[in-house]
């Protein structure tokens, strides 16, 4: 646990005071968790194009969209040191793969760049603070915000504003669960915010 806690203090110092958001008004001093969801499509032409210049790079279709995020990030908010969550699984071990349950994680990707550097360095930079967290995964995102951030504020999301995460799975009318009636969840959730902004990515049959 030491091991752990000394990588991600040594990774993350000095993140109190980032920000990667701008917003046109004062947060609340407790959040309402209103939010609200945008659907949209990236060209098939584009997305082979970003996964060529990944394969290039040997990069991750992951750690290329990832690296996009940021850029995106920075461009509005200026801010050139930036955290995004990825969420992990956290199934990293043969003991709990027969285990139900919810053991996935959030892990805290830092990066940090200036208007001079080029998209390939970032993808690098990426992919190497990527591959350390997967490495230091099994400390869980609440005990590194204590390390963190021991002082609670209810306005603001602790340490992670910005989630990410590349969907793989299948489609709903795929399963097959032998006893169990599935059935579609509700769009309820769609108008309510965990943090400021969740990002997903997934493959639909007309493209991504």
């Amino acid at each position: 646990l030491e091991e752990y806690q000394s990588y991600w203090r040594q990774k993350l110092v000095g993140t109190s005071s980032i920000s990667p958001l701008l917003t046109d008004r004062q947060r609340p001093e407790v959040q309402s968790g209103k939010g609200a969801t945008e659907i949209f499509e990236l060209n098939q032409n584009l997305i082979q194009k970003l996964k060529q210049l990944g394969q290039e790079s040997g990069t991750t279709f992951f750690t290329t969209m990832l690296s996009t995020i940021f850029v995106l990030l920075y461009r509005y908010s200026r801010e050139s040191d930036l955290i995004v969550g990825a969420i992990n699984a956290n199934r990293n071990r043969v003991e709990i793969e027969p285990l139900i349950g919810m053991f996935a994680n959030i892990l805290a990707i830092r990066s940090r760049f200036s208007n001079d550097s080029s998209f390939t360095e970032l993808l690098t930079q990426v992919k190497q603070t990527s591959e350390e967290a997967y490495k230091h995964q099994d400390l869980q995102i609440t005990k590194l915000v204590e390390e963190i951030l021991p002082e609670k504020n209810f306005a603001e999301n602790p340490l992670v504003r910005v989630f990410f995460d590349l969907v793989n799975v299948k489609s709903m009318n795929s399963w097959d669960l032998p006893g169990l009636k599935v059935t579609q969840r509700g769009t309820d959730f769609l108008n309510t915010a965990r943090i400021d902004l969740e990002i997903y990515l997934w493959e639909a049959k007309s493209g991504s």
